[in-house]
Parts: C-alpha cells; sequence; structure tokens
C-alpha cells in the first residue's frame, strides 16, 4: 500500500512536532489495521499524538508518496528530509 493523493481523506497518526513544528517525518508504518503511523526523529508520548489526513500530511511533506509500497506491519525510514525512503 501507498501513500497517495487517492486516500487524501484517510487519517493518519502523526506527532505534534511534524504537524505543528514542521520536524521532518523520518519513519513510515502501516499497521496490522492498515492504518498509518508517520513520525520524526523526536522521542514522544501520547500527548504528542496528533491525528491528521493524508491529505494535509502530503501537504507538509510531499516526497511521502515516494515511500515503498508497504504490506501490514512494515515500515519505512530515511535518514533526513531529503534523503532516499528505505524499506526497514
Amino acid at each position: 500500500m501507498n501513500i497517495n493523493f487517492e486516500t487524501k481523506n484517510k487519517p493518519v497518526l502523526s506527532t505534534r512536532f511534524v504537524v505543528e513544528q514542521n520536524s521532518p517525518i523520518l519513519y513510515v508504518y502501516l499497521d496490522d489495521d492498515e492504518d498509518w503511523q508517520c513520525l520524526g526523529g523526536e522521542e514522544v508520548d501520547e500527548s504528542d499524538a496528533r491525528i491528521i489526513s493524508i491529505g494535509e500530511l502530503l501537504e507538509l511533506d510531499p516526497t511521502l508518496t515516494t515511500v515503498p509500497d508497504l504490506e501490514k506491519g512494515e515500515s519505512a525510514s530515511r535518514t533526513n528530509k531529503h534523503g532516499q525512503w528505505q524499506k526497514d
């Protein structure tokens, strides 16, 4: 499954650092329920969680459309905002 504009209204779990402070997304995970988690490199707890739509997330970082195709339970990461996405 890929992150794309066709699913722009689907909710995504992210963090306040990504959503409110424009921290780069470095880790993407597709959980067993086919829900996306898009996280930065910060240490986080539940109070840092934010839910936004894929469309809003793609406005923050259009490179998410280049994340490799992931199956349930798989993840991808990169070392920095300009790095290439790699399956973990």
